[in-house]
């Protein structure tokens, strides 16, 4: 059966019309095309269940590419109109596309089993609306975890500079939490770290203590060339821990059992400030 895509040149650009023909090609469709007002027909032949998936695949993909993401940024600019290109990118790729381009798919596929004629940009206003109501509501929750993400690797980045500055001698910092939720830090000499005697920078304080926690701040002054977290199911907030890995990198490594565990379960975690794991 013969069937027709009409795609809206006003809306769609000479760019992403080109597209959709290469697309085909790849596809191995044979059609033929010619241009209306306003319109460009693409007419071709769909004589099985698979060919009519396959093009309902290929119009959801440049549904979700073209319409889709120019209806979500435009949600995205009547809340936040200051980011540029590349992170409106970004923030787009945010979406589930293979669940949403499954989603236009099927509709798609619906339709064109009812129907031999398909108006790309039509079919989106008044067939998607339900659809695009809800990619319009997800745009700023999307856009606040895109700005969290953005907010937290540049505090990252912030720590990570700070580490770098630090003049320090420690080679290695072993790190517990005990059965009431504080940290014990001990260092390579198997001596407890008095948390007390580590000072917080006072540019970055607030932040680490506010936003974060403590050990941020320990391990920064510290600056170890090592970090060995042991016990690691003990640490409920497992955000620290990724923060740890993304500041100390290829110098984090979890133990899951040693002699130092041991020693420190057999003290109750009741090492005193000068006191020696031996």
């Amino acid at each position: 059966m013969c069937y027709t895509v009409a795609l809206d040149t006003d809306f769609f650009t000479k760019e992403q019309t080109e597209e959709f023909f290469e697309i085909l090609n790849e596809n191995s469709f044979i059609y033929g095309n010619f241009t209306g007002k306003n319109r460009l027909f693409i007419k071709t032949f769909l004589d099985s269940i698979s060919s009519k998936e396959k093009i309902s695949g290929i119009i959801a993909d440049f549904v979700f590419k073209t319409y889709v993401k120019r209806y979500f940024l435009r949600a995205v600019d009547e809340i936040y109109y200051y980011f540029d290109k590349n992170e409106k990118d970004e923030i787009f790729a945010s979406l589930d596309k293979e669940k949403d381009v499954k989603f236009i798919s099927d509709a798609v596929l619906k339709y064109i089993n009812e129907n031999n004629f398909i108006e790309i940009k039509g079919f989106a206003d008044f067939r998607l609306t339900d659809f695009l109501n809800g990619i319009f509501d997800a745009a700023e929750s999307i856009t606040d975890e895109y700005l969290e993400k953005k907010e937290y690797f540049e505090f990252v980045k912030l720590l990570k500079y700070f580490l770098d500055v630090q003049n320090s001698e420690c080679e290695r910092v072993d790190v517990f939490k005990n059965k009431n939720g504080e940290y014990v830090l001990i260092d390579e000499n198997k001596n407890k770290i008095p948390l007390s005697d580590c000072e917080v920078s006072v540019e970055i304080a607030d932040e680490i203590l506010d936003v974060y926690d403590i050990l941020l701040s320990e391990l920064i002054n510290l600056a170890p060339k090592k970090v060995v977290i042991h016990n690691k199911n003990m640490f409920e907030n497992k955000e620290i821990l990724k923060t740890i890995e993304n500041i100390f990198e290829n110098n984090v490594s979890y133990c899951d059992g040693c002699d130092l565990c041991e020693e420190f379960d057999k003290n109750d975690q009741n090492i005193k400030k000068d006191d020696k794991i031996d």
